[in-house]
């Protein structure tokens, strides 16, 4: 199994936007994807999906972002742990203090 493929268990759309960014937008402009840093914007079906599907194949991302703002952090975010903290519906990014910089919403 290619490392860009989502494990069975995942939904199929949110795996088939990594694999589509990955091998189409990155190969065809001359770049490698396991050298690159990433930044997801919403934490949601799709882009946590896809946050965590990126972390999982090893895959730095250094930023993520939903309605109320987002955090960064140069040498890369634990997005398992930032996925625990948005899993309780009432939490946001906005509050979110483990790890990073705190990203404006503006």
């Amino acid at each position: 199994r290619s490392s860009l493929e989502a494990p069975s268990e995942e939904p199929r759309p949110p795996a088939a936007v990594c694999r589509s960014l990955l091998t189409l937008c990155l190969k065809k402009a001359g770049l490698n994807p396991d050298e690159q840093a990433y930044a997801i914007q919403g934490m949601g079906n799709v882009g946590g999906t896809a946050a965590r599907i990126f972390y999982e194949t090893g895959k730095k991302i250094v930023a993520v972002g939903d309605w109320s703002g987002g955090v960064y952090k140069e040498d890369g975010l634990n997005i398992l742990e930032i996925s625990a903290y948005l899993s309780d519906r009432s939490h946001c990014l906005k509050d979110y203090r483990a790890e990073g910089g705190k990203l404006s919403d503006q």
